[in-house]
């Protein structure tokens, strides 16, 4: 299925940002050069918000669809997602950086959370939520990254860990084998299955600085998105003529690799035989690399 380029965006924030902004980015999702004009829209809250605080929709390109086990394929029009229940860590002033890019597979992104909780819809060409027989809706979660400095010499920041929890209408498995992702035929990532660190959570430590897992879904199901560190980034605001989230004092630079701060989201759905328990890693190509957030 594609879940690439191509799709539509528009967003809704459900809750009251400090400030929101858009960037108009035509479908530019060049995040890997430049992440922070990537971000079609964004916003910044204060703390932590309860309930629903965003609302983001993708109309689909052609070629996204969902295949039954017979073999009947159901066009994925439209997908939403909700973020709510949103923790802050404190860092930036108590303000929490919440925002969306045109592809629907990078799709989110926060910084100075530790945690957001996001619900997944998935609806036909008729506007009606597609039903996702038992064992055949298979969500692909990657770049569950982790740094230490007992890793690497030259990496002097806290420890990273992002992780992921099914909440609601999903069950997290971790296939065998490592994965590859790129975002542009030259450049790999491997990917570690990522194994369960406690309490539901998913993610990877060790040595190991990258993981992946897929999910058993059903429509509406929700995922806690959590990432463990002290910031410590400083304090950042919107530049109107760079388009970007720029550093008061200059000590870091709003890009995907430089900043140890953010962590993206990254998916993707699989129909795959209900016979598959666990499944094996599917064979798919992706065009992204998500970075630790990013």
């Amino acid at each position: 299925m594609n879940f690439g380029q191509g799709a539509k965006l528009s967003v809704q924030w459900n809750a009251k940002p400090i400030e929101t902004h858009q960037n108009q980015t035509n479908g530019n999702d060049d995040y890997q050069r430049n992440f922070g004009n990537a971000l079609e829209y964004s916003a910044v809250f204060k703390g932590s918000q309860n309930g629903k605080v965003a609302t983001a929709t993708w109309i689909m390109p052609d070629g996204a669809y969902y295949k039954n086990l017979d073999g009947t394929k159901v066009r994925i029009a439209k997908v939403v997602g909700v973020l709510s229940n949103v923790v802050a860590n404190g860092d930036n002033s108590n303000r929490v950086i919440l925002g969306f890019f045109n592809n629907p597979i990078m799709h989110a992104f926060s910084a100075f959370a530790n945690s957001v909780d996001e619900t997944f819809y998935f609806y036909d060409d008729a506007g009606k939520l597609i039903n996702f027989k038992d064992g055949t809706a298979w969500f692909g979660i990657a770049s569950l990254n982790h740094w230490s400095p007992a890793m690497w010499d030259w990496y002097k920041e806290a420890e990273v860990s992002e992780t992921v929890k099914a909440i609601s209408g999903a069950k997290i498995y971790t296939p065998n084998g490592n994965i590859t992702l790129g975002d542009d035929g030259k450049t790999h990532e491997d990917q570690v299955p990522a194994h369960d660190l406690g309490n539901g959570f998913y993610g990877v430590n060790g040595t190991d600085w990258s993981g992946f897992a897929v999910a058993k879904i059903s429509n509406g199901a929700t995922f806690r998105w959590g990432k463990t560190i002290n910031d410590n980034a400083g304090n950042f605001h919107w530049d109107e003529n760079s388009k970007t989230y720029l550093p008061d004092k200059g000590e870091q630079t709003f890009t995907q690799r430089t900043s140890y701060y953010q962590w993206a989201m990254s998916t993707d759905l699989y129909g795959m035989a209900k016979t598959l328990t666990p499944p094996t890693p599917p064979t798919v190509k992706y065009k992204h690399t998500n970075v630790a957030l990013v």
